[in-house]
């Protein structure tokens, strides 16, 4: 017996919008995540673990990018799956701009404030001799 239109469109439908629903990952922080943690994170492994933990208790994460310009053998393509599956940097205790990630707009330019502000009335020079400006 051939199944009715409406239910074989209603099954086609319902197969479509579940293939790309996968369960929500874990969040897991970088800044107080165990070894077994970091390690559950498709991407990382017990080398990268390591290296993440080695690298915090220099001091904590500011967001991701500043994870990745710390940790060597970490990319901007394998940040980004790592990121995928589940990483993420929450805001270091004490620090203003609530949680991590992509909604703490200037969060790391007032984290890096040891790099020193030039004003906005003076001309940025170039540092090398003999350049001729950006």
């Amino acid at each position: 017996m051939p199944i009715p239109r409406f239910t074989a469109m209603l099954l086609c439908v319902l197969a479509i919008a579940g293939i790309g629903m996968a369960p929500p990952a874990r969040a897991v922080d970088a800044n107080v995540a165990s070894q077994a943690e970091l390690e559950s994170i498709r991407g990382i492994g017990p080398a990268i673990a390591a290296r993440i933990i080695a690298e915090r208790e220099r001091g904590p994460y500011i967001d991701l990018e500043d994870l990745r310009d710390r940790v060597r053998g970490v990319g901007a393509a394998s940040l980004r799956r790592m990121t995928e599956a589940g990483l993420e940097v929450a805001s270091p205790p004490g620090m203003a701009g609530g949680a991590g990630g992509a909604g703490r707009a200037g969060g790391a330019e007032r984290a890096r404030a040891w790099v020193r502000d030039i004003p906005a009335d003076q001309p940025r020079r170039p540092s090398s001799p003999g350049s001729t400006g950006w």
